[in-house]
This record gives C-alpha cells, structure tokens and sequence, in this order.
C-alpha cells in the first residue's frame, strides 16, 4: 500500500476519532445503509477524456453489457460536457445513468461559457459531480461548492460531494479539515434531501499515486465523515447518504476498498475509460 509521511500516527489518529460517540450509530447495521440498499455504486468520471465521439461510443458500449449484467451495482458515466448528448443518446434505456462533472453556482443570467443545474436537469442528467479537487485546485472554495450543491438539489438531481485531503499529518489537522469541509458544504442542507446526497471521499495525496490508501484507513474515514454528519442530522437519515472513495482506484483493489474498506461505491478517474477495467471493477462490486 500507498506510505505516507506519518501514516501509522495519522492512522491511529483516525481510529480515536472514528471511535467517538456516535460513529457506531451507523455502523452496525451495514444494510441498512444507502450503498448497500440499492448496491455499491460505480462511478466513471471521464474527466477531459476521450478525445472522439467514435472512443465514447467505443466504451459506453462496453459499460453498457457489463451494467446489464449487473444485479445489484448501480453504474454512472460523468463524460464531458461536449459528449453529453451523445452518451444520454447512445445509453437509451440501459442501466447506466448519466452524470455531469461540474456545475455552475446560479441557475440562469449572464455567464458565458457556464451550465445550469436546471438546463442539466432539463437534458436528462440525473448526477452532478460538486467540489472535485481538480476544480478546487483551480480556486475553487466551499463557499461556491455549497452553493452548487444547493442547485443540484433543487433541480431534483443527486449530488457527488468530493472531500478530501491534501495531506496527512499525525496531528489531525486533516481530521479537522475533512470536518470543515463537511460542514461548510452541508451548512444550507435540509435532512429532507440527505438521500440524494453521494459523498465521494477522495484524498487528495493518492490521486495519481501507484496504490490507493489502505483499506483500514478507508473504512476509518468512512466512518468518521458520518460520525461529523451525526453532529448535525439524525442517525436515519445520515444512512442514507452514500460514502464513496476515490484515488487510485482500480480493478486489482476494489474488492479490498469495497469490502474491507466498507465504502459504499467507488469514483473512478482514469480507470473508467478503460472499458475492461471498468467493467471488471462493476462485475466485482455487483458480486459483494
């Protein structure tokens, strides 16, 4: 696995916080919870990728037979916005629903370039990838994903809520900026729409890495963005959100993160465009 400056301290820093009163709340009765209510889901984030119609098509059909297959795992593509059409075309009725990789923070005026949470949802889009660390490389704060959020809700689509850390430390301050995080983002969030809500837990630091992080240290992390949710919600609605991981995912770990990191669902980068992997990884989350 991936090592990290400080790994064991920041690990055994995680475990005491996962510990704290309330995380077990939602971790007994795993069915119970959203991921495995409906089944692990997979998401694609296509990302600027590929570069052809003739390649989309290529590996939507691939996704396609490999969702088919699937009795239980629930499969998403979030291509770029120049393929939407194209994919919300190609994918007709199958099992793959569609997703967008960003959306802008107001729902009409004068903002060249930009899409709305309603023009999304008028296309047929049914997911909405917020705050990715990409575009939060770019400037973008929490203040702006809060207010994506809010639009994505409105507009009755489910948001992808992307957290995650820069860096691990053996003090917690990591702990502290996951929690920040979480709260800024859901500050406006009624409990009413917490179903709708996927949190995509991805740190920052295993992106692009060899090795995604350690199972253990997945399913701790798992376990304390709830335990923050529980600050604010009530236990049965906090199950109801979704907790995925995302950073170096690919079909040779996604049992291990699925199962023993007890995530609900994955969000792949790279790997979702190759359309074996892909579709190996959906095959070994639909049999969990």
């Amino acid at each position: 696995m991936l090592k990290q400056k400080g790994g064991k301290k920041a690990g055994s820093v995680a475990r005491k916080a996962a510990r704290a009163t309330g995380a077990k709340q939602v971790r007994g009765n795993r069915a119970s919870r959203g991921g495995t209510r409906n089944g692990k889901l997979i998401v694609g984030n296509w990302k600027m990728n590929p570069a052809t119609p003739a390649e989309v098509k290529a590996i939507l059909a691939a996704i396609k037979k490999a969702a088919a297959r699937a009795a239980k795992a629930q499969v998403v593509v979030c291509p770029s916005l120049v393929h939407e059409g194209l994919v919300l075309a190609a994918a007709g009725r199958s099992k793959v629903g569609i997703g967008a990789q960003d959306v802008f923070q107001k729902s009409e005026g004068s903002f060249t370039g930009a899409v709305s949470a309603p023009m999304l949802a008028a296309a047929g889009i049914q997911y909405v990838i917020v705050g990715h660390s990409e575009r939060r490389a770019l400037g973008e704060g929490f203040d702006v994903v809060r207010e994506k959020l809010g639009r994505v809700l409105a507009a009755d689509m489910i948001a992808i809520l992307c957290i995650g850390e820069a860096r691990r430390d053996g003090q917690g301050v990591y702990l502290e900026e996951i929690k920040k995080q979480i709260r800024d983002a859901f500050h406006d969030v009624d409990v009413s729409v917490l179903g709708r809500i996927v949190v995509a837990y991805e740190p920052i630091w295993t992106i692009g890495a060899k090795e995604a992080m350690q199972t253990s240290q997945i399913h701790e992390m798992t376990i304390y963005i709830r335990k923050v949710l529980l600050e604010k919600y009530p236990a049965d609605a906090v199950k109801k959100v979704r907790v995925l991981y995302g950073g170096s995912v690919a079909a040779a770990n996604a049992a291990a993160i699925l199962g023993d990191g007890e995530a609900d669902g994955l969000l792949i980068g790279r790997q979702s465009l190759v359309a074996e992997d892909f579709s190996e990884i959906i095959r070994i989350a639909d049999a969990l």
